[in-house]
């Protein structure tokens, strides 16, 4: 089973809340996966019609959102 935790960034960019998904549990192997930055998810959705800062702000640059959000289409 994948879960995803949802990761907020203070306005310096740093951590400063995590939240995890109850079915996750405490032994569960985890795949911390880098925020991206605004230049990189403009390249994700590189000819998708999407407001990519509106995006970005939206995910936070997580990947796993920014991903499922263009893949869900219009």
């Amino acid at each position: 089973m994948a879960t995803a935790d949802r990761v907020h960034y203070g306005a310096d960019g740093g951590v400063f809340q995590t939240v995890r998904s109850p079915s996750c549990h405490a032994n569960s192997p985890q795949l911390p996966l880098a925020r991206l930055s605004p230049e990189a998810v403009r390249r994700l959705a590189a000819g998708v019609d999407v407001d990519t800062d509106g995006l970005f702000a939206l995910t936070s640059g997580n990947p796993f959102f920014v991903s499922e959000i263009l893949a869900g289409g219009p």
